[in-house]
C-alpha cells in the first residue's frame, strides 16, 4: 500500500539521501488520482496502510519507509527547548481528504467503517484539537515544502478539506457528535483564514505566518503558488473574489518568463536554483504548480473556449516528460531539462487528475450547450 515519491536513486549521489519514502501528502495525491481513474481496489490498500502508520496522537510523521518504519527526518522533536510535533499537518489532512473523496466516488460504506476507528476518527480528533482558539487557524507545523515552521494557507485549506470530509464520513457512520465538531471547526477556519491570511493592502492571500522562538507570528508575504490550497480542498470556491485576485497575482508573479515557461513554487525558490534573476525566473518551473494553475482555469471555465489556457498547460506538462513518459519534479528554466528526481509520482498524479478534470469539464460544458 505504500507509494514512494520517486524511484530515482541518482539523488543519493548528490544529496546523500533519496525520495524512496512514502510522504503521506504525496501518497494521498497519488491515491486521489487513482481513485478518479477508477482504481479503487489499489487505493484501499494505501488507506489501510496509512491506518497502521498513524501516531497515537493522531498525526502522520514527515515520511516513512515502504515497510512502514519512520523515515529519517530533519524535523526536530524539540524547538527552542520546548516539545513540538515534527509534522507537516497538511500530510495528516490530505490523507483524510483523499479518503473522503474516495468515499464520494465509490460510496463504499463498509470500507470506510473498517478504517474509521483507527484512521479517520483519531486523525480528525487531532486536527480539531490542533486549532488556535485565538486566531481560529491551525497551530504551527512545517509547511508543505518542508522548509519553514509556522501557520500557512495551504495547511489551513487542507485541514478545512479534511474536516469537511471527516464530517461527511462521521455522519454516514452515525457519529453525529464528531460530525458537528468538524463542521464547527470548518466555520472557524474560514473565519480565521479570511481575517488573518487575506491582506487588504496587498489585495491577496499571503503564504502564512512564520512563528519565532517566542511564539510570535510574523506575516510571510512571499508569493507562493500553494495558496491554491485554499480552493483545492473546498474552503473557497473559484468565484471567491479575494481568491480570484490572489490567483491572478500569483500567476503573473510566479510564471517563469523565459522560453520555457511554467510556474515556480514561490519567489526566490532556492531548491536547485539556477538563476538569481528573480524578475525573470522567480524559481524553477514545477510540474505540480503549473498544473495547479491549469486546475484553476478548469474550475472557472464557463465556456469551452475558456478551457484553452488549461489545455496549453496540460500540453506544457506533457512536453516536459521524457521519451519513456516519466515526469520530473521540476525543469531547468532555460533548457527545459529535468532537474531533481525523475519520475516524481506527485507530478504524475497531478497530470492524471488535471486531464480527468479537463475531460469532465468539457462534458459538462457540452451538455450545457445542448
Amino acid at each position: 500500500g505504500a507509494v514512494v515519491a520517486s524511484s530515482d536513486a541518482d539523488t543519493f549521489l548528490v544529496s546523500r539521501d533519496h525520495y524512496m519514502y512514502l510522504w503521506p501528502r504525496d501518497g494521498a495525491m497519488v491515491a486521489h488520482a487513482l481513485d478518479l481513474a477508477g482504481y479503487a481496489e489499489e487505493t484501499r490498500k494505501f488507506y489501510k496502510f496509512c491506518a497502521g502508520l498513524l501516531a497515537d496522537d493522531g498525526y502522520f510523521l514527515q515520511r516513512y519507509n515502504p515497510d512502514g518504519r519512520p523515515g529519517c527526518t530533519w524535523h526536530p522533536w524539540l524547538m527552542h527547548g520546548r516539545p513540538c510535533p515534527p509534522i507537516q499537518e497538511d500530510e495528516t489532512a490530505l490523507v483524510i481528504w483523499a479518503l473522503g473523496e474516495h468515499f464520494r466516488l465509490f460510496n463504499d460504506v463498509d470500507f470506510i467503517a473498517s478504517v474509521f476507528p483507527e484512521l479517520v476518527k483519531p486523525a480528525v480528533s487531532f486536527m480539531i484539537g490542533y486549532i488556535d482558539d485565538r486566531t481560529r487557524l491551525p497551530l504551527p507545523s512545517w509547511d508543505l515544502w518542508e522548509e519553514r515552521w509556522g501557520v500557512f494557507a495551504f495547511t489551513s485549506g487542507a485541514v478545512y478539506g479534511a474536516l469537511a470530509a471527516g464530517a461527511r464520513m462521521a455522519e454516514v457512520l452515525g457519529d453525529g457528535e464528531l460530525a458537528q465538531r468538524c463542521y464547527t471547526i470548518c466555520a472557524m477556519l474560514r473565519e480565521g483564514i479570511t481575517r488573518h491570511l487575506y491582506q487588504e493592502n496587498l489585495a491577496r492571500f499571503i503564504r502564512g505566518f512564520m512563528v519565532d522562538e517566542k511564539g510570535d507570528y510574523h506575516p510571510d508575504l512571499t508569493l507562493d503558488s500553494s495558496v491554491y490550497g485554499l480552493h483545492a480542498f473546498g474552503a473557497f470556491d473559484s468565484h471567491h473574489e479575494p481568491l480570484v485576485r490572489t490567483m491572478e497575482i500569483v500567476k503573473n508573479g510566479l510564471w517563469v518568463k523565459t522560453g520555457i515557461g511554467g510556474m515556480a513554487r514561490y519567489t526566490n525558490d532556492y531548491y536547485h536554483q539556477v538563476s538569481d534573476n528573480i524578475a525573470e525566473v522567480p524559481g524553477n518551473p514545477w510540474i505540480v504548480t503549473t498544473l495547479w494553475l491549469a486546475d484553476w482555469y478548469i474550475d472557472r471555465a464557463a465556456r469551452r473556449e475558456e478551457l484553452e489556457p488549461a489545455r496549453q498547460l496540460i500540453d506544457w506538462a506533457a512536453q516536459r516528460s521524457s521519451r519513456s513518459g516519466a515526469m520530473p519534479e521540476q525543469v531547468h528554466p532555460f533548457t527545459g531539462q529535468p532537474l531533481s528526481v525523475v519520475p516524481l509520482t506527485w507530478s504524475h498524479s497531478s497530470f492524471v487528475r488535471t486531464v480527468l478534470a479537463y475531460l469532465e469539464k468539457m462534458k459538462q460544458l457540452d451538455k450545457t450547450l445542448h
